[in-house]
């Protein structure tokens, strides 16, 4: 009797962290493609810039985001209403006069509204390739993300992945090393 009580004890807690493990949405981090995953010419960036030659510099390896690390995870609103701004640009300013630069500055943090946490990782090919993006939003509900998701005026050129809370997007050249990224950030699903 005792032996058959252990063995449901045990049934019932393998059960139940089974049950755990599947209920877990994907996470931001999830996003970033392992080392494994990409070919030898196709790497997160990890500065902003890198010697290519003694007296030559190639800068802008994150696209001009201001983050401190690549790739980048937070809530910072200015960060995310960038992301959200390169994901899906504001379809009207607002009326009227020009805006002051603190106005604009409020408007455009505006974006950042209803976005628990962002994303962005860019990657690098060859020397002198465009860099490959991916850009992500996590939304407080599901219905957010769809809500987001519905509205969106997708460029033609990127890839764009609902993923539970996350509406996520790849963008840059059609290459090996955006194929490897898509591909990874498909297997989310």
């Amino acid at each position: 009797m005792q032996r058959a009580r252990i063995i449901d004890f045990v049934t019932t807690m393998s059960a139940a962290a089974f049950v755990s493990v599947a209920a877990q949405s994907t996470s931001l981090s999830d996003l970033t493609v392992p080392d494994n995953l990409l070919r030898p010419d196709c790497i997160i960036s990890p500065t902003p810039t890198v010697r290519v030659e003694p007296n030559r510099v190639r800068g802008g390896l994150w696209a001009g985001l201001p983050i401190d690390r690549n790739p980048w995870i937070g809530s910072d609103r200015a960060i995310t209403a960038t992301i959200r701004e390169r994901i899906d640009p504001p379809r009207r300013m607002p009326d009227g006069p020009p805006l002051s630069a603190a106005e604009l500055a409020r408007f455009l943090l505006g974006l950042a509204d209803g976005v628990e946490r962002s994303y962005a990782a860019v990657y690098a090919g060859a020397t002198g390739e465009p860099l490959v993006t991916v850009y992500a939003l996590e939304f407080p509900t599901d219905q957010d993300a769809n809500r987001f998701r519905a509205e969106l005026r997708p460029s033609p050129s990127a890839d764009i992945f609902s993923l539970s809370r996350i509406v996520a997007v790849v963008a840059g050249p059609h290459n090996a090393c955006r194929t490897a990224i898509a591909d990874h950030v498909r297997t989310l699903r």
